[in-house]
């Protein structure tokens, strides 16, 4: 294993991975990345350095390296002394010049100027063709604040330049260090003396035998097949065995010029082998197709702007964010549907339905005024609800979230006093609510049982006491509901828990009709209770009848609305209507009754 110097830079907080647009395309002007990407790619370098100094290559891998013979190295004909030897077929002159008049596959001068001057596909644009840019935040692309620190933990700032260089720079240091093993391999990779053994075939030359050139006496005899004539052997061969008297018409020391051979119009020029015709003919990276020239006429000139809306995606991901906000808008931003205001980290008023943390399902405006991440206080106000418009008021403290409060109007009793506006009598003494009162049994005409006066015999109420039959017990009645509930009033707060109550006494109503039943629950935590009624019109002319039906959960002290509906007299159902609501929620406890009352 090889041996590394400088330290490893340790890197722990794994971050965000930037999307993969981002990836490719990398940072455009004036973009400030949120310090999570950062930490995704300061802690992807620190892994990488570890793998890399604990995967290495090792002395053993460059001993098998050493034994390859498969030609590693990419050995050319010319290190095996063949550089002369074209094993390549040529391409003819009717294909070069069918290739050469091809109009789609090559381009025009103006087609050239007119693409260069296009925007490449990477490029950037100034400040001011940006439009609508928004706030940045960790969830949310946009303009954000700086940060020049690599040890940083913030999530909502981004890292300088600075900050990023400091990190490369460690991480520079420690593949230097790195590579010191390379340079054995490098060294290696230098050779040029085929370390490998490469042979003919490895380099594509299989078919061309390894012969000696013949001598000049061996080319003029010309009966050897094992052998390679050079052109000045040939010359010499051509020069003894001519016995040409006349070509094309020409005699004595013939000189024969192109056109005698019916290749006057050939130029006396290289020309391309047939494979390097074929490789550029086929070249898709260098031609262009018709499609591809008409797609290219129909791209943006080089200088251009774009709106926001034509950045694709990017609307769709600001609406679809809780943190799109910090730009004009001419109402309150919307948070949509199920969105979580416990993690709602900008002060701000929204809206939306359905959300995590509200007072109840339905909608709310959200006054959101955030001190740190800890302490928060939030009102909420009814947004479509004309029958409840109080207010509510909750705040975390220290990372804790309180109940939800109801702020009274001017409508409400005070859920606390200390004196009241206009004093009352209570068995005739005046009561105001800063002192107690005391009445006796002659303040309002009864007489107290005694010890002597026994009831039926039973001195104390262990048993149940009767005075001529009847229970001396009486029904102690608290109504639990301070108004009446509708369904879309969603989970409401009752006065009381039902569990301390032996029986509930629930009446509902419709459009004036009401239906009443008791519930004998046990002290049990959870109610669940149906309840169903028909609603007739006594008006001649008013067609008929509705029926309606509700389901609702009584569970401690809340109750919610599961379904209602009611079904006219043509039988259309109409569902989680309005017009259904419970008036009254009477819990009922036993009490001793008083006798003797005058």
């Amino acid at each position: 294993m090889a041996n590394f110097e400088s330290e490893l830079p340790t890197w722990q907080a794994e971050g965000v991975r930037p999307p993969d647009n981002m990836l490719i395309e990398g940072w455009k002007a004036s973009q400030k990345p949120p310090a999570d990407y950062f930490n995704w790619f300061f802690s992807r370098t620190h892994f990488a350095l570890k793998e890399l100094q604990e995967k290495v290559a090792t002395e053993e891998n460059l001993d098998l390296h050493k034994v390859r013979t498969d030609n590693p190295h990419k050995v050319t004909s010319a290190q095996v002394g063949l550089s002369n030897v074209i094993n390549q077929k040529q391409a003819t002159k009717v294909e070069f010049d069918t290739h050469d008049t091809d109009a789609i596959r090559h381009i025009t001068a103006s087609e050239r100027s007119n693409w260069n001057s296009k925007a490449n596909g990477v490029h950037s644009h100034s400040w001011g063709d940006i439009q609508n840019v928004p706030i940045g935040s960790l969830t949310q692309l946009g303009v954000i604040r700086l940060v020049d620190s690599i040890s940083s933990t913030d999530r909502t700032k981004a890292a300088t330049p600075n900050s990023v260089k400091d990190a490369y720079d460690r991480g520079t240091q420690a593949i230097a260090d790195a590579s010191m093993v390379q340079k054995n391999l490098e060294s290696h990779s230098q050779s040029k003396n085929n370390p490998h053994a490469v042979t003919a075939n490895q380099v594509g030359l299989g078919k061309v035998s390894n012969f000696d050139v013949a001598t000049t006496e061996e080319a003029i005899e010309g009966t050897s097949n094992s052998k390679y004539v050079t052109p000045f052997t040939v010359s010499e061969a051509i020069k003894v065995l001519q016995s040409v008297k006349s070509v094309n018409g020409k005699t004595g020391s013939v000189v024969l010029g192109k056109s005698d051979v019916g290749l006057g119009n050939v130029d006396n020029v290289k020309q391309a082998s047939k494979a390097d015709f074929d490789s550029h003919a086929n070249n898709i990276d260098k031609h262009i197709t018709s499609q591809e020239r008409a797609d290219w006429n129909s791209k943006a000139s080089g200088l251009h702007t774009h709106t926001m809306s034509q950045i694709d995606g990017l609307t769709a991901s600001l609406n679809s964010k809780t943190n799109s906000r910090g730009y004009a808008n001419d109402k309150v931003t919307s948070l949509g549907e199920e969105s979580d205001i416990n993690i709602l980290n900008e002060t701000g008023t929204f809206m939306g339905y359905k959300m995590v943390g509200a007072p109840d399902s339905g909608w709310w405006y959200i006054n959101n005024m955030i001190h740190n991440s800890g302490y928060c206080t939030q009102v909420a106000y009814r947004l479509n609800n004309s029958t409840d418009l109080r207010p509510k008021i909750r705040s975390k403290i220290n990372g804790k979230w309180f109940d939800w409060q109801t702020i009274s109007v001017t409508t409400d009793n005070a859920p606390t006093s200390t004196k009241l506006q206009t004093a009352r009598k209570i068995a005739g003494k005046i009561f105001d609510g800063t002192a107690d009162i005391e009445i006796n049994a002659s303040d309002v005409s009864a007489v107290s049982l005694t010890e002597s006066q026994q009831v039926n015999g039973v001195k104390d109420f262990t048993e149940t006491p009767t005075i001529n039959g009847t229970d001396i017990y009486q029904q102690n009645e608290v109504l639990l509901n301070s108004k009446s509930i509708v369904f879309s009033n969603g989970v409401v707060k009752l006065l009381d828990d039902i569990a301390n109550y032996e029986s509930l006494e629930i009446t509902t109503v419709i459009e004036g009709n009401r239906s009443t039943q008791t519930i004998f629950h046990n002290k049990s935590q959870t109610v669940n209770t149906r309840f169903s009624g028909v609603n007739v019109y006594d008006e001649p002319t008013s067609k008929g009848y509705d029926m309606f039906e509700g389901y609702i959960t009584l569970s401690k002290d809340t109750i919610k609305f599961n379904y209602a509906k009611v079904v006219s007299y043509t039988g259309t159902i109409t569902n989680n209507v309005d017009s259904i609501s419970v008036v009254h929620i009477i819990g009922k406890k036993k009490a001793p009754r008083t006798f003797g009352v005058k």
